[in-house]
């Protein structure tokens, strides 16, 4: 508002009453997925597929999973982190650094409320089909296997290189009970994700709600 008060020459309450009286609402921009033509038109066709394949397996347990980095950084939400002062050097500040140390972290979760624990990638690793493929064995499986006996779910992961390789489609395809291969899952497409447009942000303002002083306080702070 006093923006477009300076912008038309008139008082901040000229435009707060003008907005008062014509019933308005003050609203943050949203952000959302740059999708091409052809991306909406594949979401939509695999979109479809996936909706069919899920009213005829209804009682099919859904597994997510997803990686995140995570930075020993303070994370700021510039909407909610505010302060009541006379002036803005009352107000403390975030510190950031340019390169902040940090950690990768698979995150696995279910429909029915069962999550696997956090498994940290070792520092510095690049994750290719290979490196991803061995947590998927020795780590990811075992959890399936002990947290599903019976095979009553269907494991899903999105369409990151390591995850589309031919290997990794053909492990999955053999090894666990059901998963929707990368032909099936929307691309760019967080908001099918539970991980993506809900336990990611639940748990960084949380953990992340301070700085923290090694990568170890940052792991424990995210698995707590």
């Amino acid at each position: 508002m006093r923006k477009q008060a300076k912008n038309l020459g008139v008082s901040k309450d000229t435009i707060r009453n003008a907005v008062q009286d014509l019933g308005l609402v003050s609203y943050v921009r949203r952000r959302r997925q740059l999708l091409s033509d052809a991306s909406k038109e594949t979401r939509g066709i695999k979109g479809k597929k996936l909706l069919t394949w899920m009213k005829h397996n209804g009682s099919t347990v859904w597994i997510f999973s997803d990686k995140k980095l995570w930075t020993v950084d303070q994370v700021l939400n510039s909407r909610n982190d505010r302060y009541l002062a006379y002036c803005i050097e009352e107000v403390p500040s975030i510190n950031t650094t340019k390169h902040p140390a940090s950690a990768m972290m698979l995150g696995v979760v279910s429909s029915d409320g069962n999550r696997m624990p956090p498994f940290w990638f070792p520092k510095g690793l690049k994750i290719g089909a290979k490196e991803y493929l061995e947590v998927m064995q020795n780590v990811v499986k075992p959890w399936l296997d002990a947290t599903y006996p019976e095979g009553n779910y269907v494991f899903q992961q999105d369409s990151a290189p390591g995850h589309k390789a031919k290997i990794t489609q053909k492990w999955c395809e053999e090894n666990l009970a059901a998963f929707w291969p990368w032909s099936m899952w929307p691309p760019s497409s967080p908001d099918c994700n539970p991980l993506d447009y809900g336990i990611w942000g639940v748990v960084e303002r949380k953990a992340c709600s301070i700085p923290h002083a090694s990568v170890d306080a940052l792991k424990a702070a995210v698995e707590k």
